[in-house]
């Protein structure tokens, strides 16, 4: 059951103890949690789950449909593992964490997202040291949302770092992610390979400011 996955995801991340005992984040102080493994525990897509505290919180979203799931099979004790999930029929999504924590272990899978978390502080470092960028958050885990706004510049920002993303996935060298804050468009970078060096993130920032330039002198 979705219950008996609960004790090794809890310890699981207390191996990862720089970022989420620094921020007091326990798992098994919460009601309920979602996970995406596809995220956070390198998996291909779709890896999630939904874990909670108390097996019984289940019967808040259980619905009985006679043709499916009919009550009279949760009396008899009869498995169904539609009471499972949300989406009914599915895949063994499970199997592919399954093996990878049977193949890596706990610790060695903790140890890569510890690593991703010090380098997004890192590179947020990097980022807020560097006068013709504008940081707009600090990493709690891997997602750094930022923009390339040089100063003395009376352009629109937005419009500049739109054409940035645009023209780094039309030269193909790198691909850097967009979001919006209030209206307002961001660059993002999502770092989830444990082996991204600051030197690979430094590389793409140079490649990032040329494009910025470009679209200072076509304006």
């Amino acid at each position: 059951s979705l219950l008996q996955c609960r004790q090794p995801l809890i310890y699981k991340y207390q191996s990862m103890k720089p970022f989420f005992y620094l921020h007091n984040f326990h798992p098994a102080h919460a009601h309920s949690v979602t996970v995406d493994y596809h995220k956070s525990f390198f998996q291909p897509v779709s890896s999630s789950g939904f874990l909670v505290r108390d097996k019984n919180f289940f019967n808040l979203i259980t619905h009985h449909a006679d043709y499916l799931n009919p009550k009279d099979h949760d009396e008899d004790g009869l498995p169904n593992q539609v009471n499972k999930s949300i989406q009914t029929t599915r895949r063994f999504d499970a199997l592919k964490l399954w093996f990878t924590l049977r193949m890596m272990g706990r610790n060695k899978l903790g140890g890569y997202f510890d690593t991703i978390i010090e380098t997004a502080a890192k590179i947020a470092d990097l980022l807020h040291s560097d006068s013709d960028f504008e940081l707009m958050n600090e990493s709690d885990i891997s997602a750094l949302v930022f923009r390339y706004r040089p100063k003395n510049v009376q352009l629109d920002v937005c419009a500049m770092n739109q054409y940035i993303k645009k023209a780094m996935f039309n030269q193909g060298k790198a691909l850097v992610a967009g979001t919006k804050i209030n209206q307002q468009f961001y660059l993002k970078f999502t770092l989830l390979n444990p082996l991204t060096t600051i030197s690979d993130i430094e590389n793409i920032i140079k490649i990032i400011k040329k494009h910025g330039n470009e679209y200072v002198r076509l304006n």
